[in-house]
């Protein structure tokens, strides 16, 4: 039985990382999987299933309050998830029986230089807005969109959806999950947003949503395996893992609540920040 001090300290950490988690659509990993080795000193392998298994319930109350928003793009996350969730199972099996250390800071050093360049993009933009290049956007022609969703404050979001190579990228980042212990949101939202061209508040909830089925087939594929070679500690994992999910569940329907409150820009920022501090905490961890 943890100390009640721990148990209060686990709830607070987990309402605050869903909320960080929920508002740039990501799952929180990055954040769970660190505060568990580091504060808690469990070992690497139980603290990201520990992470998977919280995911699942931060992941799914961040969709219901963004369901309820309706600002879903259902039929991507489900062209999406058809390869993110194989890639989920994949990267949970990997995640038991390989040393990950190179492929993380592999993935690190790739999501360092992205979000490098999304903070310049950001910064650049604000900076100036060249005449010639708004008359050069006004005289291209575009193609008609293919996606419109209207929210339930009657915001409406046209826009035409580009898979190019987004199925890898999906792929990718259900691999990632399941090795990492994260929700994968890390790439969904770049896949949504830079590669699929989705508005960013709808990239942000449908990030969100794949979350859900990817880490949960994580959690399934991990727990089976651990529980077929007999190392599948469910005491640890249910006395860090609930209180982490019962403040997660909290925290991400606080950041799904309070999202929309932030404009396109500010929110692209952030998640490039959170990215960043995550590509460091991941190389260097």
């Amino acid at each position: 039985m943890l100390d009640p001090l721990i148990i209060i300290l686990l709830l607070v950490l987990g309402v605050l990382f869903a909320i960080i988690a929920t508002l740039v659509g990501i799952g929180g990993g990055l954040l769970y999987v660190p505060s568990l080795i580091f504060l808690f000193s469990i070992d690497t392998i139980n603290a990201t299933l520990i992470s998977s298994f919280v995911i699942v319930f931060t992941s799914s109350s961040g969709f219901l309050k963004y369901r309820q928003q309706k600002r879903i793009d259902m039929k991507t996350a489900l062209i999406y998830l058809s390869l993110a969730i194989p890639g989920s199972v994949f990267g949970g099996y990997a995640a038991e029986q390989l040393d990950g250390t190179l492929l993380k800071q592999i993935f690190a050093i790739l999501v360092g230089i992205s979000a490098i360049r999304g903070i310049r993009k950001i910064y650049m933009n604000s900076k100036t807005v060249s005449d010639s290049n708004e008359r050069e956007a006004e005289s291209t022609p575009k193609l008609p969109p293919n996606r419109r969703i209207v929210d339930i404050q009657g915001e409406v979001y046209e826009y035409n959806i580009k898979l190019n190579y987004g199925m890898i990228f999906a792929f990718l980042g259900g691999f990632i999950a399941g090795l990492l212990g994260v929700g994968g949101g890390i790439i969904f939202v770049p896949l949504l947003n830079v590669i699929s061209g989705v508005p960013i508040h709808v990239a942000v909830a449908t990030s969100t949503t794949m979350i859900v089925l990817v880490s949960t087939i994580a959690v399934i594929t991990r727990f089976t395996e651990r529980s077929l070679t007999g190392e599948l500690d469910l005491e640890l994992i249910f006395s860090y893992g609930i209180p982490l999910a019962l403040g997660s569940i909290i925290g991400a329907y606080i950041g799904a609540a309070k999202v929309k409150d932030i404009n396109s820009e500010q929110l692209k920022f952030l998640f490039w920040v959170v990215a960043l501090i995550a590509s460091l905490r991941m190389f260097f961890g």
